[in-house]
């Protein structure tokens, strides 16, 4: 059943939010401080992306009851600068083109990074993962040029292709693990590390024009 539930920010009203069993579907509101109501579940695919407008939202606050941010869930957020990820949270993705993120405190119930979690946060500087993490998609941090710390575990069992491509500030032991994970799960050659093809950096950039 669909509904809709106020959110507890002022600038906010009920129709702001339209949810269907327990994922947000999308948020038409024009709040620059979020609070997601309590008993969502999941952000759903595009929920807060909007094609021919950039979002004014500075600020996101999630309920405890998430466990799931799905792929483009913020994409193109480009004011979004402060988001707080609750303890519960699975997996996280989303924030593909939110280029004025410069940290973000990623909890340790989070098992999978997905694919274009962070591609194209420009900004962002540490992004260290938990213990929890297993599996980092493809692109996932791809072209965050200032990025310096990802803190790459022993835990780590799969890193997609480009996950880091473009990432020419990454500290020197994490630029180790990553190559010595690749080489170890033999998923893709050293270089894929480091680049993409034209084809698919064109494909993705497309995304957020």
């Amino acid at each position: 059943m669909k509904r809709y539930i106020r959110s507890a920010v002022n600038e906010s009203r009920t129709s702001d939010f339209e949810i269907r069993d327990g994922v947000l579907l999308k948020y038409r509101g024009t709040a620059k401080n979020v609070v997601v109501p309590d008993g969502v579940s999941e952000i759903g695919k595009y929920a807060f992306y909007e094609y021919d407008k950039t979002s004014d939202i500075e600020r996101i606050v999630l309920p405890e009851s998430l466990t799931r941010i799905d792929d483009y869930a913020f994409m193109n957020c480009k004011k979004l600068k402060d988001v707080i990820i609750p303890d519960g949270v699975e997996y996280l993705s989303g924030f593909y083109g939110c280029s004025s993120i410069k940290s973000i405190e990623i909890p340790r119930s989070v098992k999978t990074i997905g694919d274009h979690a962070f591609t194209l946060c420009t900004k962002l500087i540490d992004a260290s993962l938990p213990d929890s993490v297993s599996s980092i998609g493809y692109a996932a941090f791809m072209d965050c040029k200032n990025l310096v710390n990802v803190n790459i575990t022993d835990n780590v069992q799969y890193i997609g292709t480009g996950a880091f491509a473009g990432c020419s500030r990454l500290n020197s032991k994490d630029e180790q693990e990553i190559e010595s994970l690749s080489a170890r799960n033999n998923r893709y050659s050293d270089e894929g590390t480091s680049k993409v093809s034209s084809k698919e950096t064109s494909i993705m950039y497309s995304d957020i024009k």
